[in-house]
């Protein structure tokens, strides 16, 4: 539920970028504010959420748009990134593999974190197997 919530938040903050007339700094600063606000509501850090806003406000103010790329993709595009970036990296980009002890007796305890759907089932199943 939390993560619903957090993900309509998200979305709208895109949709009044999306329907914005031009990128300025105030927009920014409001994007940037409701950013802040959606993951504070789902209970993230203070001092994590300060330091992602930080990096997005001056990358999408330093940055200058490719060349195919607007200004307004060039935000989502950067929102984008610091929130993967935020989360732990690219899915798949940073693989670890899971080492184990040898000889180890009692059981490895192993936390699945994911949406619904993600294959957390799946995975805890090939875990048991493996």
């Amino acid at each position: 539920m939390v993560l619903e919530k957090l993900g309509e938040s998200l979305k709208g903050s895109l949709q009044k970028l999306a329907r914005a007339v031009f990128v300025d700094d105030t927009l920014i600063n409001e994007i940037v504010r409701d950013v802040q606000r959606a993951l504070l509501h789902a209970d993230v850090n203070v001092k994590l959420v300060f330091d992602l806003t930080q990096r997005l406000k001056e990358r999408v103010l330093q940055e200058k748009p490719p060349g195919a790329l607007t200004k307004k993709e060039q935000v989502i595009n950067i929102l984008y990134d610091e929130l993967t970036r935020f989360l732990g990296g690219e899915v798949g980009k940073d693989k670890q593999e899971l080492q184990f002890e040898p000889g180890q007796k009692e059981p490895v305890k192993i936390m699945l974190v994911g949406l619904f759907g993600a294959g957390k089932t799946t995975t805890a199943g090939k875990l048991a197997r493996y």
